[in-house]
């Protein structure tokens, strides 16, 4: 077969794509399960081509579906410009790529089966998911995989660059011959950091994916009610997330690594500024703005503004990155859900609360190795 690290689909899920049935295609192809002797499900082909012995939509169809559900249900076909009007004889449409469609009529199609509440689906899809290579089949589009592993790669990222932190800082205390209680308690500090770091993306991380993958089967198999297993786990991972930012928080409050006098101003401004950015936890981040201000400006004293600013830049870049895409992301859901289906603008929700808690971990990220920069600087330097 074809190796696992080939990307692998079909002409005719890429014309799905292409012309705006792939989401509705999906979701429809779960009603073959559901499909019984007494029904009958309508083959829809979009050109008049001369049939041939092995005909896909006469032949190829029919015959893997009776393979799949150990009986035969009854078949109609239609083709070229025809079109019923009343689908709702049919339990379930098979649809043609549509290549020698219009995307306007692919879509009306698409929007009638829906209005009747009809599941529809197309052949690539039905083939792919017959076969079972239906999730690789659709690896190939890059969208949410692209979205959330941007986000993913930036945990770890931010978090093997904190692990990195803690000889450095080992190293700059031998080096001044003495361990000191202040000493310590930076060096706790940074274990700390990695230790959340390491929560965030060995488990927390893993969980997001787990959220979507039932988000994903509940908007295809609707009578499964997986979406309140999806819920389950993203409150898991919202209580989770704020409950470690609520006890780092807590715990820089006991120690005190971070310390000095910040503009009650500029705190404000920033409190404010982050608590509204960051989802989920950017009420509990706020918290810590005061602290991280005060020790930034600390530490301006000893190595300038542009030495402060360059320790902020390796923390915020990344998450600035996110953010954009993030935002994006949200604008495009918007415009979706405007001219999509409800099920589609349900769906799209769930992603972005997805996409809401990669950000939220990557900011609480961030921030810890942001704190583990300037505790790390602060020896250094002292």
């Amino acid at each position: 077969g074809t190796p696992d690290g080939v990307l692998l689909t079909s002409f005719s899920i890429l014309l799905a794509r292409y012309k705006g049935l792939l989401s509705s295609a999906v979701r429809g192809v779960a009603a073959i399960d559901r499909l019984t002797p007494e029904d009958q499900v309508l083959i829809v082909e979009g050109c008049t081509h001369h049939r041939q012995c092995d005909d896909i939509g006469t032949v190829k169809i029919p015959r893997g579906l009776k393979k799949h559900l150990g009986f035969d249900v009854r078949f109609e076909t239609c083709s070229g410009a025809s079109f019923p009007e009343d689908l709702t004889p049919y339990k379930a449409v098979i649809h043609c790529g549509g290549c020698m469609l219009s995307e306007r009529e692919v879509l009306y199609r698409v929007k009638c089966a829906e209005d009747q509440q009809v599941p529809i689906t197309n052949y690539g899809i039905l083939l792919a998911y017959l076969q079972g290579i239906l999730p690789r089949a659709l690896e190939i589009f890059p969208d949410l995989r692209a979205l959330i592993g941007l986000g993913a790669q930036t945990v770890r990222e931010l978090g093997t660059l904190s692990k990195l932190l803690l000889p450095t800082l080992a190293t700059a205390m031998a080096s001044g011959g003495f361990v000191s209680t202040a000493g310590v308690w930076q060096v706790t500090t940074l274990m700390v950091c990695e230790a959340l770091s390491g929560v965030v993306e060995r488990v927390l991380l893993p969980l997001v994916y787990c959220y979507i993958a039932a988000s994903a089967a509940g908007a295809m198999l609707e009578e499964s009610r997986l979406d309140l297993l999806a819920d389950g786990i993203k409150k898991l991972v919202t209580g989770s997330l704020t409950a470690l930012v609520t006890a780092f928080t807590g715990y820089l409050a006991i120690a005190g690594v971070l310390t000095g006098s910040a503009d009650r101003t500029a705190v404000r401004v920033t409190k404010l500024a982050v608590s509204g950015a960051i989802p989920v936890v950017g009420g509990v981040l706020s918290e810590l703005t005061e602290s991280v201000l005060a020790a930034a400006g600390t530490l301006r004293g000893t190595v300038g503004a542009v030495g402060v600013l360059a320790i902020g830049a390796v923390c915020l870049v990344p998450l600035l990155r996110l953010g954009l895409q993030f935002l994006l992301y949200k604008l495009a859901a918007f415009a979706a859900g405007l001219v999509g289906t409800k099920a589609l603008g349900e769906y799209l929700d769930r992603l972005g609360g997805a996409f809401a808690l990669v950000f939220a971990m990557t900011a609480t990220c961030a921030l810890i190795l942001l704190v583990a920069l300037l505790v790390a600087a602060t020896v250094a330097l002292s």
